[in-house]
């Protein structure tokens, strides 16, 4: 298995936090080095681990599918990785249970909460940290080429894209993506429109996003 001897690279962004002078607090983040595929994890676990593909790929299916069931019957579901479970939602604010039947649960998604021996692993397989400069306060371009790239990401994405899609177009921090988009969607004739759509806050182009999405 390859060591990343370089160190897992960083940066830092202003944080919405301020500390008694008035300036915004630093935080570091993960730059991250790309994202692996099913299929690129398949062949990943073949080379280092001689799983054969097809055996990985039908492992994550049985396993997802075995998962999928047991949580839709209301179950806990504790993995190596860590404990899947339910999370559900009422679909107003309540102060009296005796207002409260099933018709206001909600189904409102899947929680993980992490195995103590997984992070641990994870931890004792970091070999040090490196900033990355280059994707500091990069520059986005005049407002042209923004509202240009956004809205190729827009039409890519089949009309809309989220927060982290943007943070990958513009290799910007999470903070800086949340603070461009939310000019993006302000003032008199906003660029951009949002809508939430289950936990994702989705942006679409404001001259051609959905009725009541605002």
């Amino acid at each position: 298995m390859p060591i990343n001897k370089r160190g897992i690279p960083y940066e830092l962004y202003e944080s919405p936090k301020k500390d008694e002078s008035g300036r915004n607090i630093l935080c570091a983040k993960v730059v991250t080095n790309g994202t692996y595929s099913q299929k690129q994890l398949e062949d990943y676990m073949q080379e280092y681990w001689t799983i054969h593909p097809s055996d990985a790929r039908r492992f994550m299916t049985a396993f997802v599918d075995a998962v999928t069931s047991l949580l839709a019957d209301g179950y806990r579901v504790d993995t190596p990785i860590g404990s899947f479970y339910m999370k559900l939602k009422l679909d107003a604010p309540y102060t009296s249970a005796d207002k409260v039947t099933a018709r206001q649960v909600g189904f409102d998604g899947i929680g993980i909460l992490p195995d103590k021996d997984f992070v641990n692993r994870v931890r004792d397989n970091i070999h040090g940290y490196q900033r990355e400069r280059r994707r500091h306060s990069p520059d986005l371009g005049s407002a042209d080429d923004i509202h240009r790239k956004v809205t190729k990401l827009a039409r890519d994405n089949g009309g809309f894209f989220d927060i982290r899609d943007f943070r990958m177009a513009f290799g910007v921090s999470d903070y800086m993506a949340r603070k461009h988009l939310k000019t993006l969607t302000e003032g008199p004739a906003p660029f951009l429109s949002c809508k939430r759509m289950g936990s994702t806050l989705t942006y679409f182009l404001h001259t051609e996003a959905p009725q009541n999405n605002r």
